[in-house]
């Protein structure tokens, strides 16, 4: 597993996943550098699936920044497998951060492979639903996340790689 952090994302990829740990805001700087990152994936796999962890302190995208996203994840989506979102903290941002994943799956039509969950834990059951043959194992999915975690001097939360 190889774990890299840039301006606030951390992320880690091992076999045809990726998982990413969101600090920082969602802004085109940090979303140019993820998917320079799925791309080096794609090279050697020829599909992927990614869970990502959105902490409080990451502000929702900008009107760049969707705009990237829906690009991009239009693009992409012919080779994602599954796209799980795991946003942590109050019922009131996470409904906020869930309304912005739904609309944007809509519009990208990733919604058969898009999922919003409420822990970690879930999110790595949901992304071995559809796993691949080169998907690590949960045991591996939850110790790359505690890595994940600790790349950005965070705290993991309940139900965050508690394997």
């Amino acid at each position: 597993m190889q774990v890299e952090v840039f301006d606030g994302v951390a992320l880690a990829s091992q076999g045809d996943t990726i998982l990413m740990l969101w600090k920082g805001g969602s802004r085109v700087h940090r979303l140019r550098w993820v998917f320079e990152k799925i791309e080096e994936l794609l090279r050697v796999q020829p599909t992927f699936a990614v869970m990502q962890v959105i902490l409080p302190s990451s502000q929702t995208p900008d009107a760049d920044a969707r705009t990237l996203i829906a690009r991009e994840l239009t693009r992409l989506r012919p080779k994602m497998r599954r796209l799980v979102t795991v946003p942590v903290g109050s019922s009131v941002r996470m409904s906020l951060v869930r309304a912005i994943i739904r609309a944007v799956a809509t519009l990208t039509g990733l919604s058969d492979i898009q999922v919003i969950v409420e822990d970690v834990d879930t999110g790595i059951q949901r992304l071995i639903e559809r796993a691949g043959p080169q998907t690590p194992g949960g045991q591996a999915l939850a110790d790359a996340m505690t890595a994940l975690y600790a790349a950005l001097a965070e705290t993991p939360t309940a139900g965050a790689a508690s394997r």
